[in-house]
């Protein structure tokens, strides 16, 4: 098994994403690309948004319930937001960032190995905090690939 490491460690200052956010049950999560397609036309309906980047935030995981997931936008503040889109604010924390390689379908394998391997070895990943995928001005969503990162909420300031 290749070993997975962060490329770098990163503080989020505290972000506020607006989107569309679902609940999918174990073995659902294939599902996520939907509400993708869903949420990318009404970007531009967003007050105040970031352009750029967008965000995919999981905000709870649990592997015999399933887990919520969140395809957003950042905003520089919340103005009314379109039907069906919620608010989610993220604290400011420190993360292990990792740089995802590949297809974005394959970024289920990249998390599998973030959490059975890095989280395990590190001691300080905290599953219960949102964990996020960040996809930057690289990322092309008609082929699926670049400019990936995987956002992993640490425990505590410790690097390792």
């Amino acid at each position: 098994m290749e070993t997975i490491a962060p490329t770098r460690f990163a503080e989020n200052s505290g972000l506020i994403i607006v989107g569309l956010n679902r609940k999918y049950p174990s073995g659902k999560e294939s599902e996520i690309p939907q509400l993708w397609y869903d949420f990318v036309p009404r970007i531009e309906s967003i007050p105040h948004y970031v352009p750029g980047v967008t965000y995919g935030v999981c905000t709870s995981f649990d592997p015999q319930h399933g887990l919520e997931y969140l395809a957003g936008v950042q905003v520089i503040s919340i103005g009314e937001l379109p039907e069906g889109m919620e608010a989610l604010h993220l604290p400011p924390r420190r993360y292990a960032v990792f740089t995802h390689h590949g297809h974005y379908s394959l970024l289920p394998q990249t998390f599998d190995a973030i959490w059975k391997q890095w989280g395990p070895e590190s001691g300080n990943a905290d599953p219960a905090a949102p964990s996020f995928e960040r996809y930057n001005e690289e990322f092309n969503p008609e082929t699926g690939m670049g400019g990936t990162e995987v956002w992993i909420p640490l425990t505590s300031d410790k690097v390792g």
